[in-house]
C-alpha cells in the first residue's frame, strides 16, 4: 500500500531535483529518504527518477505519478482542515441571471452580526444552479421556473437529491433604460418587445423549455435575441441602447435606477422563486438569514396592481 508520508517525499524530491537538498527540507536523512523512494518504486513497480550530469530527471511514469500526488495530498490537506472549514463563517449561494434583488445583499453584508461572514455568490442557468448545489460549491442556489418547466425541473431537482423550497410567485417583467420607447410604461405586451432586441445569457435545457411559450401568434423563439452573459455590461447596454432584459423588480441597485422594470400584461407568464439546497441538510445561519432577508425584498418589490 502507497504511504502518504512516501507520496510527501516524493513531492520534495521532485520540486529540488536532489536527494540531500530534499532530506534536509524534510528533516530526513539522505539514506531514509532514498529507501523510502525505492520502495514506492517497488510498490509501483515503476522507475521514478533517472540520475544525470544536472541530477535526478523525472521518468515519464514519475511525471504521471506527480500529477496524482498533487491532486492527492490537496485532498488530504482539505481532510486535515476540515474543522476549520467547518467552522468558517459563509453565505455561499448561486442565482438565476436577475432575480434577486441587489439590496438583498448589500443588507445581509452590512449587517454587523455577519461583518465577518465571507460571501461566495454567482449567477448562472438553472442547470448548472442544481449541479452546484449537488456538488456542495454552493449552499443555495436560487431558482424561479414557469409552468412549461415545472414537470422537468422539479423532478430533476428530487433526482438530484435536492428539495426546492418556495419563496414567492411572480409575473415575468423586463428591464428597460430610457433609450427604449417602452420606458416609462406602465406594462408591455410581447406584441411590445418584437421591434428589439432580448439580451439574456446562454440557454441551458430548462431555458429551451421556455421557447415551447405562445402569445397569441407570437413565439419566445420569435424574439431577437443577444447573449451577454455579464451584469455590469448588460446594464450598460441597457442604459444607452433601445435592449431589453428578463429582470425581476429591484435586481438593479438605486444608482442604476434609470433603468425601469414593467410587467409583461397579455397573459402574464407567472413564475415561482425558491431555492434550492441538498435533502435533508441544515442551513447555516448565513444562508438562513440570508433567506429572510430575501423574502422580506421580495414581498416590498414584487407587487404590480391588476398583475399580481
Amino acid at each position: 500500500m502507497v504511504s502518504v508520508k512516501y507520496l510527501t517525499y516524493f513531492q520534495k524530491v521532485c520540486e529540488t531535483l536532489n536527494m540531500n537538498r530534499a532530506a534536509e527540507e524534510l528533516y530526513v536523512s539522505q539514506p531514509a529518504l532514498s529507501q523510502a523512494i525505492k520502495s514506492l518504486e517497488n510498490d509501483l513497480d515503476v522507475t521514478l527518477f533517472l540520475r544525470s550530469n544536472k541530477g535526478l530527471v523525472l521518468t515519464q511514469d514519475g511525471e504521471r505519478l506527480l500529477r496524482h500526488t498533487r491532486l492527492i495530498l490537496h485532498q488530504f490537506s482539505l481532510i486535515e482542515n476540515l474543522k476549520e472549514e467547518e467552522e468558517k463563517q459563509m453565505l455561499s449561494f448561486c442565482a438565476f441571471p436577475c432575480i434577486v434583488p441587489s439590496k438583498a445583499l448589500t443588507r445581509f453584508t452590512a449587517d454587523p452580526e455577519f461583518q465577518e461572514s465571507a460571501v461566495n455568490f454567482e449567477e448562472c442557468r438553472v442547470a448548472q444552479i442544481l449541479e452546484s448545489v449537488s456538488s456542495s460549491t454552493f449552499e443555495i442556489g436560487i431558482v424561479q421556473y414557469n409552468d412549461s418547466q415545472a414537470q422537468t425541473l422539479l423532478r430533476k431537482i428530487r433526482g438530484m437529491g435536492l428539495e426546492f423550497h418556495k419563496i414567492c410567485n411572480s409575473c415575468w417583467t423586463i428591464a428597460v433604460g430610457p433609450g427604449n420607447p417602452l420606458y416609462g410604461r406602465d406594462f408591455v405586451t410581447v406584441g411590445d418587445l418584437k421591434s428589439f432586441r432580448l439580451i439574456r445569457p446562454k440557454d441551458d435545457m430548462f431555458s429551451y423549455l421556455t421557447s415551447e411559450i405562445q402569445f397569441g401568434d407570437i413565439a419566445m423563439d420569435d424574439l431577437q435575441n443577444d447573449y451577454i452573459n455579464s451584469g455590469v455590461m448588460t446594464a450598460a447596454v441597457l442604459a444607452s441602447t433601445d435592449r431589453y432584459m428578463f429582470a425581476a423588480p429591484g435586481y438593479f441597485p438605486e444608482g442604476l435606477s434609470s433603468i425601469h422594470v414593467l410587467p409583461i400584461s397579455d397573459p402574464p407568464v407567472m413564475v415561482q422563486i425558491g431555492w434550492v439546497q441538498k435533502k435533508d441538510t441544515t442551513l447555516t445561519k448565513e444562508a438562513d438569514h440570508f433567506l429572510e432577508i430575501l423574502r422580506e425584498e421580495y414581498a416590498s418589490v414584487m407587487r404590480f396592481p391588476g398583475i399580481l
